[in-house]
């Protein structure tokens, strides 16, 4: 035993600092994905404003944003909702089958390859979003740029591998409070990302906050690829990896009952209502910060950010809080139900607001969003 005692302290503080890198991890990511994804839809708001008014020829990426009211804002709203639609599509048309593959490729292959996939891609895209902004290429560009960000399998990929990886480095007592703290931390980047964001664009315009999105992009590549030892033991005792044992083993849901507790019924039934209820989220930021940037409410980009910023910190923290308490209260499944109703609040009051203290009321009616 005495033999043994150093290999197992050595596990030990390897995987204290696996935890440590996790969580970092979870910092620069959400960072910089969160600094472009509140600067895009805005970018292109100013883009096609700028090509609405033929007598401007003013460069959308060094200028300010114009002032709200001189153009047919319904009608670049409409445009901007369309080209965020396209984006959504195109990205996530191609992520899904990819997020379909990552699940038994992880544990395949290892956690640290699929992470390196997802980062390599995701820096490869942004870098050239980064060039469509500084050179206020077309809009048609974005398309292919999200189509690369769609192969990286996007934010989905980055949180699988992750809490893979948190599960294999800790059991059961402390897997649920590592999880906590992994997103507690990814709210405090998309925190500080979105109040950066607003000074950015109103300061230097739309280049930079995809510039530093790449940058933190590429430093977060070297770190993972540095720090991160991989954490899957299957690795060593697994069997070798074959295109028929991989494809079978996407579809082990439907052929052993032994993986889920319910019904496949029930199982799917549950996927169903998920993705109903989170299909709203996937563009509802996007469309309310058109919405902001026009009128009545017409928001400068910093007012946007604070907004966003204080609605994380609702999220984050408030709508936990008021989650723990329930639970001595209620059972979960009341929760659950409260849940969807303050969804509905939420986009209810959104779609009736005319001023800015209904879109701060809109906060309110979303606490229990989680």
């Amino acid at each position: 035993m005495d033999e043994k005692s150093p290999l197992v302290q050595k596990q030990n503080r390897s995987s204290r600092w696996t935890r440590e890198f996790v969580l970092s991890y979870a910092l620069l990511y959400g960072f910089a994905l969160n600094i472009t994804g509140r600067a895009e839809p805005q970018f292109i708001y100013a883009y096609l404003k700028e090509h609405t008014d033929l007598n401007e020829t003013n460069n959308v990426t060094t200028s300010k944003p114009k002032e709200c009211g001189q153009n047919n804002e319904d009608n670049i709203q409409e445009q901007a909702s369309s080209w965020t639609w396209y984006f959504t599509v195109s990205e996530y048309g191609v992520a899904i089958p990819i997020v379909i593959l990552v699940g038994p490729m992880a544990d395949r292959v290892g956690r640290k390859p699929i992470l390196l996939w997802n980062a390599v891609f995701t820096f490869l895209s942004f870098a050239f979003r980064t060039v469509i902004v500084y050179m206020s290429m077309d809009l048609y560009w974005l398309i292919i740029a999200h189509v690369v960000s769609g192969i990286s399998g996007t934010f989905y990929t980055f949180d699988l591998a992750n809490h893979a990886i948190m599960a294999d480095i800790t059991d059961n007592k402390e897997r649920s409070f590592l999880m906590v703290i992994f997103d507690s931390f990814l709210g405090i980047s998309v925190t500080c990302a979105q109040l950066l964001t607003g000074y950015l664009i109103e300061l230097t315009g739309y280049t930079y906050p995809f510039l530093i999105t790449s940058v933190v992009l590429l430093l977060y590549i070297l770190l993972v690829y540095v720090t991160l030892k991989d954490t899957c033991r299957q690795l060593e005792t697994g069997p070798k990896l074959s295109i028929s044992s991989f494809l079978m083993q996407i579809f082990t849901l439907f052929r052993q009952k032994s993986v889920v507790t319910v019904s496949i019924f029930h199982f799917i039934l549950f996927f169903i209502v998920y993705i109903l209820y989170y299909f709203p989220f996937n563009s509802f930021v996007t469309i309310r910060t058109l919405y902001q940037l026009g009128p009545p409410f017409c928001w400068n980009p910093v007012h946007v950010g604070w907004f966003g910023a204080g609605e994380d910190i609702e999220l984050f923290i408030v709508a936990t809080f008021i989650m723990k308490i329930l639970q001595y209260v209620v059972v979960d499944e009341t929760i659950a139900v409260l849940g969807f109703v303050s969804s509905v609040g939420c986009f209810v009051f959104y779609g009736l607001s005319n001023t800015d203290w209904m879109l701060y009321g809109g906060i309110y009616a979303s606490k229990f969003i989680d």
